[in-house]
């Protein structure tokens, strides 16, 4: 019996080894890392396999609309060559009353061929997901995503958005070819020419954040380590984005959070709207304050000239959004600054408060 035991013992480690072999000989990981966050393929490709969940980006391919894996994807194109929006010498990431927006090449390594933002609920938790192609893979990649509640235009660099407190920026940095990845988060400390990011921290990866890059490769035509893609839970991460209005990527030339700027992308306009109990507010809007001692918030927001989501269950003791993404439920300019449905639903809440948390407009 024990002979038969140490037998079955072996068995199962030989077997174990010659599946260990296949895999490494395949080039495909054994376990689809991140899989945990987000319930998705972390794995450094677009293919959704096995399919289903977890899900992959080709779940969900660039160009269709609607997206229904990932209802709020934003996707960026940009050029290269001399025809490619860059930045122009002496432009760095805390300075941006000093950069210079031109028309020109960016270095291989730091040109930004595509790229692409999306957001998703997974019951009661949300999760961002980015990933890019760059054109070069002669040295480290270091990418921005940048979320900006202001649509007016950066005086120093119109073509990019005024920078204004509480901005959010997700930077993705790979280190030694690759085998070390960073996903960071960063708040705005400062106005529109100059200032800091704090950094929020996300712990250690496979935790609240996982990344990773197509090393080995396995898209057909993308060189390693063009590719990268990550993934963070932003309920549980102290990410908050404040009305986020515009959103656009960009690159540095190092890690520093302070290195030169490279290449920029067009801005587009970001709405995370994943849940059917979201409304649009349009038009010039956000003025007003965003309070509450639970969270640590208080922040004025700038007024903002663009189309944004906010949630209609509207925690109106605390004045915010139930969302990752607060908004503010103070008095609201202009007559279509928030969609119809919210309107109804908030009036319907006043009526049953003894003290309305948003006082009815004069006409």
């Amino acid at each position: 019996m024990n002979h038969q035991k140490i037998s079955w013992h072996w068995s199962l480690v030989v077997l174990s080894f010659l599946l260990m072999v296949l895999v490494e000989a395949s080039g495909v990981p054994a376990t689809f890392a991140g899989s945990s966050v987000g319930s998705f393929e972390i794995d450094g490709n677009l293919v959704d396999d096995p399919p289903g969940e977890p899900i992959d980006w080709s779940t969900d391919p660039a160009g269709t609309i609607p997206h229904p894996a990932l209802p709020n994807r934003v996707d960026f194109i940009d050029a290269s060559g001399q025809g490619d929006d860059s930045f122009g010498l002496g432009s760095k990431e805390l300075e941006p009353g000093a950069w210079q927006c031109i028309t020109g090449s960016a270095p291989g390594k730091d040109d930004i061929v595509k790229g692409a933002v999306a957001l998703r609920a997974i019951g009661q938790k949300r999760f961002m997901y980015v990933n890019f192609f760059r054109a070069g893979v002669n040295g480290d990649a270091h990418m921005d995503y940048e979320f900006n509640q202001s649509a007016e235009p950066n005086p120093a660099c119109p073509q990019l958005p005024r920078r204004t407190a509480g901005d959010v920026l997700i930077a993705f940095d790979t280190d030694n070819g690759g085998k070390t990845i960073f996903v960071r988060a960063f708040k705005w400390v400062g106005d529109d020419k100059v200032g800091n990011f704090a950094e929020l921290s996300l712990g250690s990866q496979g935790v609240l954040w996982d990344a990773a890059v197509n090393i080995p490769n396995t898209i057909p035509g993308v060189a390693a380590g063009a590719f990268g893609e990550a993934v963070i839970n932003l309920t549980d991460s102290p990410i908050q984005l404040l009305c986020p209005g515009l959103a656009y990527m960009k690159t540095r030339s190092s890690t520093a959070i302070n290195s030169a700027l490279q290449d920029r992308t067009v801005p587009l306009q970001v709405a995370f709207n994943d849940r059917p109990d979201l409304a649009l507010a349009e038009g010039s809007a956000f003025g007003a304050r965003v309070r509450d001692t639970v969270l640590g918030i208080d922040q004025t927001l700038v007024p903002v000239s663009s189309r944004q989501h906010g949630s209609v269950e509207t925690n109106i003791a605390t004045s915010c959004w139930t969302s990752p993404f607060l908004c503010p439920v103070g008095r609201i300019s202009g007559p279509t600054s928030c969609g119809r449905r919210a309107r109804a639903r908030l009036r319907t809440r006043q009526r049953r408060r003894s003290t309305p948390a948003w006082p009815r407009r004069s006409t």
